[in-house]
């Protein structure tokens, strides 16, 4: 764990652009790579974030394509900057702020559509962002020979390629963290609000009704004493209000809804603590990142109803994210949406307390004297958006060890943004 003497200072991370590296692998525009990194370094940023895409550098059973990755991290390295790669195990498209499409490799969507290893709502839809963490040991998937694989060995598989690809860079140290996805958009969670069927501020749904998962729940739900045939029925529709669902009146409080709470979150974080195993064997000397959503919309209910869609058992009186902490001990928990006020969603009507969230997860961060990373949840260009930020980092008193901005844009790069991003950046370096 890392000590308050430790951490002296904030560093700043910037994301690239998602669509960095082509379908094909190769770099999009290496022009634009090498100017923009050039300015982020005159910025005083410590280094770029960068999505690893699954649906790119695995086009094929154990074909791995790294060559613009590297290319794109040895600029980085020549001028000084250093670099979180992102294990992207998740679909790019679909979800607040996808501005391409990068689906799953064909060979492990076809196969995970077929056997009905992805998630899947009540009414059984499944969704195509991420391999549900019911299938992380079946072995169903392809290798590059005859044999079969299961979605943990399928990700050991491609760490230890990008490790092996990379090793200059971490032996260097200019790869000094991985963050590892563990779902839908990198984040710890279910997708459970889906831009083609959701609307800002809907509860979500839950994803609980693949064969696999569902069966799990009646198992559990047995040996545990109780006849509970399925996950909640009740609960809405994606674009409910709280209120208009029987599940987050007084479902959720009863022993049922307990039960499947738990259930739920466990499996979740059962699923991390699976891959973040995998991965820790792989970067043995390298810091590990998982990342959390910050889901504010209905924080200020009882019920806290869009967390508990996605996964995280937090309400009035269960504090999520201290569980959260607990499962990720020396991982550093990554979070969002620290530019946001609670005056800025006033007139949502969905009671949206961004920074009570915010610092309900610092402290449950330092309960467990643990590390955390953070991030704005939409673009910002403001002086009043990155005071927010730095508001939240003096709260944390030294547990936020680097923030990433979201993300390289044309927009940050002209001259009047950017000013006011470099002040921000001198600025978090003397918290």
């Amino acid at each position: 764990m890392l000590s308050l003497l430790q951490i002296l200072n904030v560093n700043v991370n910037v994301m690239m652009p998602l669509d960095t590296i082509k379908q094909d692998g190769s770099v999009k525009d290496m022009s634009f790579v090498q100017n923009s990194l050039k300015q982020l370094k005159a910025a005083g940023v410590n280094g770029i974030m960068m999505d690893v895409w699954w649906g790119i550098a695995e086009p094929q059973p154990n074909v791995y394509k790294f060559d613009g990755y590297f290319q794109v991290i040895d600029f980085a390295r020549s001028i000084g900057l250093h670099v979180e790669p992102v294990m992207s195990f998740h679909k790019c498209g679909g979800n607040v702020g996808d501005s391409v499409t990068i689906p799953l490799p064909s060979w492990a969507l076809d196969k995970a559509k077929s056997a009905k290893l992805l998630y899947m709502d009540q009414w059984g839809a499944m969704s195509e962002e991420y391999i549900a963490a019911s299938a992380d040991y079946q072995k169903v998937f392809p290798t590059s020979g005859s044999a079969l694989r299961t979605p943990l060995t399928i990700y050991s598989e491609f760490m230890q390629a990008f490790n092996k690809a990379m090793s200059s860079f971490v032996t260097d140290g200019t790869i000094d963290n991985v963050q590892v996805g563990l779902g839908p958009c990198g984040e710890m969670r279910y997708p459970s609000y889906p831009s083609a069927k959701w609307k800002y501020p809907g509860v979500g749904a839950f994803q609980a009704f693949d064969p696999l998962m569902k069966k799990d729940f009646q198992d559990k739900a047995k040996a545990a004493g109780f006849m509970y045939d399925s996950p909640p029925t009740d609960a809405g529709t994606y674009n409910s209000r709280p209120e208009q669902a029987n599940f987050f009146v007084n479902g959720y409080k009863t022993t049922y809804g307990n039960f499947f709470l738990s259930f739920y979150q466990n499996y979740l974080l059962t699923h991390a603590q699976a891959v973040l195993t995998e991965a820790k064997a792989v970067f043995k000397n390298t810091e590990l990142a998982a990342k959390v959503a910050g889901i504010h919309w209905w924080y200020g209910t009882e019920s806290h109803a869009a967390e508990l869609t996605a996964g995280y058992y937090n309400t009035a009186t269960n504090n999520g994210y201290a569980q959260i902490e607990e499962v990720l001990e020396d991982v550093q928990f990554d979070f969002t949406c620290l530019e946001m006020t609670d005056a800025g969603h006033a007139n949502e009507n969905c009671n949206s307390k961004p920074e009570e969230l915010v610092r309900q997860v610092m402290n449950a961060v330092k309960q467990y004297s643990g590390s955390m990373g953070g991030e704005n949840a939409l673009e910002i260009y403001s002086k009043n958006s990155y005071d927010q930020i730095l508001t939240q980092l003096r709260y944390a008193k030294g547990y936020i060890k680097h923030i990433t901005y979201l993300r390289l844009t044309n927009t940050l790069l002209q001259s009047g943004n950017l000013q006011v991003f470099t002040d921000f950046v001198k600025s978090a370096k003397q918290i």
